[in-house]
């Protein structure tokens, strides 16, 4: 019944034969081509992890689940949200809410309220006859009250827990109806707040962990294998040397310019990594047309980030 080999959570299920099939099978055969006219930072490589976790995502939404991924800064918990949300059904809807350190409970219920529609008396529901799925990003970023709970969070478990929440001015209840949440959020720090064990009792927790070393190469390779496709052919195999060279020099930098008191500002994430690539994808055929004005290019992009 088991796997014959590594650990239960390298395999899915081949629903077609009965049988195990490891993540690696479903990754596409051929080198990913990002979409040409998608923003950089929205375009999402498939992975082994990212297919884990739309795979696991996508199962709670379709049967109304409260999620949230959480995740380090720059994993892509955003994008698997994103593409989760693109393959929702006709009788589904959805809505972005951003929180910021400024988000209150006052703003977050008109929001909400905005994209609902009354009912009957006191119920109110999605525009439509729709079910609605709510994606809160960043949902530890709104401040503390002086009594230390976070009021958007309190708004939504008592809205998660009783299934209604108040009318401000009237002090009546309004039952909201045929909705879910989605979140994401990275661990507290950096001005993210850690809250009450009884906030997260409300959701289904999916952990994204850190891409490792191969996964790193395996996106930022195709980035730049597809960038350098149209260059002069001793341009064309830099693809995977200025990978590699990026991805060693941040491995090498989160593993030796730690934080002190002095220089807190020692945080890096794959963020940094990603903006050296996107960089030295702005060359032009034109312009850098022999290895040493690349390699010039990729030095002065890793010392402006880094």
């Amino acid at each position: 019944l088991f796997p014959p080999t590594d650990t239960v959570f390298e395999y899915t299920i081949d629903y077609k034969k009965s049988a195990w099939m490891m993540w690696e099978e479903k990754l596409p055969q051929q080198t990913y081509r990002p979409p040409a006219d998608t923003p950089f930072f929205k375009i999402l490589v498939p992975t082994i992890d990212t297919l884990r976790t739309q795979m696991v995502s996508k199962v709670y939404v379709s049967e109304s689940q409260h999620l949230l991924l959480m995740g380090e800064v720059g994993v892509g918990k955003t994008m698997v949200a994103q593409s989760v949300l693109d393959d929702i059904n006709e009788q589904q809807s959805c809505m972005f809410v951003n929180f910021s350190a400024q988000t209150s409970s006052n703003s977050l219920q008109d929001t909400i309220e905005g994209r609902l529609e009354k009912r009957t008396k006191g119920v109110f529901a999605p525009a439509g006859g729709k079910h609605l799925i709510t994606f809160i990003d960043d949902l530890n970023m709104p401040q503390k009250s002086k009594f230390g709970f976070i009021p958007p969070l309190e708004l939504l478990k008592l809205w998660v827990d009783n299934g209604f929440w108040y009318d401000r001015q009237k002090c009546e209840l309004k039952h909201v109806k045929d909705m879910q949440l989605m979140a994401a959020m990275a661990p507290p720090g950096g001005g993210r707040n850690a809250f009450s064990q009884r906030i997260l009792a409300c959701f289904n927790v999916v952990n994204m962990t850190p891409p490792s070393e191969s996964q790193l190469k395996r996106i930022y390779s195709t980035f730049l294998t597809n960038k350098l496709m149209d260059f002069d052919d001793e341009i064309k195999p830099m693809a995977d040397s200025l990978t590699q060279a990026s991805i060693q020099i941040y491995s090498s930098i989160c593993r030796e310019l730690l934080p002190t008191p002095s220089k807190c500002h020692y945080l890096f994430n794959t963020r940094d990594l990603a903006k050296v690539v996107q960089g030295v994808m702005q060359a032009t055929k034109q312009y850098y047309d022999n290895p040493e004005s690349m390699i010039q290019l990729w030095v002065h992009e890793t010392f402006r980030i880094v």
